[in-house]
């Protein structure tokens, strides 16, 4: 094969992924690059790409934002029930639940040590401040005993000290236990770890 089919086999290939139209006329053994290939190349440059996994546990996250508990201080309502149907912790603190929920209809996997309780969540890789990404979990501590609550890492406002990050159960009168999908920023200083779930 040569580098003019290589090259129109691998635009298939990301054609096929992004589902752009194959203009007719296409040939992929062909060594010649022709009309029809460019064609397919310039609606490649012109299409979007998918989003990652990342991205997509993030999207998924901002779409629940608002979301509270029903009857206020009950760890309840038809949506963190939802939530709760992942991890079987019904009308219990919720934070793991959402996340595991958000990981899930994100499309990740490998969410079976995932429970209600946060500290199973610690059995997942840690990764340093430096190498945390978007998407990541982010386990809390507040009284210096086990973890307190995890939230998702969305990204870095001073490097290495603040972040923002989007957490189920959480509010600006209880850090883990306040009843909200909420956007929080959140210090370096409060972080037990940040695991790599993805």
């Amino acid at each position: 094969m040569g580098h003019i089919s290589t090259l129109k086999k691998a635009a298939l290939a990301v054609a096929k992924d992004r589902k752009v139209i194959i203009p007719s006329g296409f040939e992929v053994d062909s060594e010649h690059l022709g009309d029809p290939a460019r064609a397919l190349l310039r609606r490649i440059a012109s299409s979007e790409a998918p989003p990652t996994l990342r991205e997509k546990v993030i999207a998924v996250a901002r779409k629940e934002l608002g979301v509270k508990e029903h009857p206020a201080n009950s760890n309840d309502g038809p949506r963190v029930h939802e939530y709760q149907a992942t991890t079987g912790a019904y009308k219990q603190p919720w934070c793991a639940s959402f996340a595991k929920w958000v990981y899930i209809h994100a499309g990740a996997s490998n969410l079976g040590r995932a429970t209600a309780d946060c500290t199973t969540w610690l059995g997942y890789p840690h990764v340093s401040p430096s190498a945390v990404k978007e998407g990541d979990a982010v386990l809390f501590d507040w009284d210096g005993g086990d973890v307190d609550h995890i939230g998702l890492f969305v990204r870095w406002v001073l490097n290495g000290k603040t972040f923002n990050t989007i957490e189920g159960n959480t509010s600006a009168g209880s850090n883990a236990n306040g009843g909200e999908v909420q956007a929080r920023q959140r210090n370096i200083g409060e972080v037990t770890a940040f695991i790599r779930v993805l």
